[in-house]
């Protein structure tokens, strides 16, 4: 079995009276694709921003490749090998499409790394999503779908080996969508990654994903495979609807 990659043991995080975290423990496994699913503001993002040393929890510690990672700073968590892409996606608009990857790879994992070096990275990760012809244009010429691209691209090219997806597919037509979806399984492979992906389109995580973790209110409500996910009567009632209409979410069955 797959060695721990990241612990979160009892993580609280507490915005003045409003607890958005309580009291969150999580284990996922080296090579793991893990969904983060449930409610707006059922602490999915709060919980990664803990994660990544956005914010510092109250209560709790967060453990990666066996490290106590708890209120480390991002820039440190990134060199560690934890990178984060953003719910609303704010590229440099001023700057081109690879000086935008560019910046994960120059302040990614990879320590003394040159701007040559930096330059070939990032324009291999934009040949992967599909963005290397327009490599020399200005960010804020892309559409959202590709807007998207090149945060995954710019999230690869600081080289992760723990990528958290916050809403990748959010605002994507279906076809963008399904596109996405193979890029995301391609650079798993290829990239051995760990992934945790926070995402409202269900039938796309619930068919990707090996493993469902559900926040409601700040709190894990449930965890397990999406087929024991959907037939859990706290996340139907939480989240998910009617019954019959969660189980079409899992095509699987």
């Amino acid at each position: 079995m797959s060695s721990e990659i990241l612990v979160v043991d009892g993580v609280t995080k507490r915005f003045g009276g409003l607890t958005a975290v309580d009291n969150v423990s999580i284990t996922v496994r080296e090579g793991e694709f893990v969904g983060l699913i449930g409610p707006n503001g059922a602490g999915k993002t709060t919980l990664f921003n803990c994660i990544t040393g956005y914010y510092k929890p109250e209560e709790g510690r967060i453990f990666f490749k066996g490290r106590e990672i708890t209120g480390k700073p991002p820039h440190l968590t990134t060199k560690y090998g934890i990178v984060k892409t953003h719910q609303i996606v704010k590229p440099f608009k001023n700057m081109t499409v690879l000086e935008n990857a560019m910046v994960g790879a120059l302040f990614g994992k990879r320590k003394g790394i040159s701007t040559g070096e930096a330059r070939e990275i990032s324009y291999k990760m934009l040949e992967i999503v599909g963005l290397q012809e327009k490599a020399e244009e200005y960010a804020s010429a892309l559409n959202l779908h590709e807007t998207k691209m090149l945060e995954l691209a710019r999230a690869l090219s600081a080289e992760p080996e723990l990528l958290l997806l916050d809403e990748a597919l959010a605002g994507l037509n279906p076809k963008e969508t399904i596109d996405a979806l193979e890029i995301i399984k391609k650079v798993k492979e290829e990239f051995k990654l760990t992934i945790i992906m926070v995402e409202h389109v269900m039938h796309a995580v619930m068919n990707i994903a090996e493993r469902i973790i559900v926040l409601h209110y700040g709190k894990k409500i449930a965890e397990g495979t999406p087929q024991e996910i959907v037939k859990t009567p706290e996340v139907i009632t939480a989240y998910l609807g009617e019954p019959e209409l969660a189980l079409k979410f899992v095509k699987r069955l």
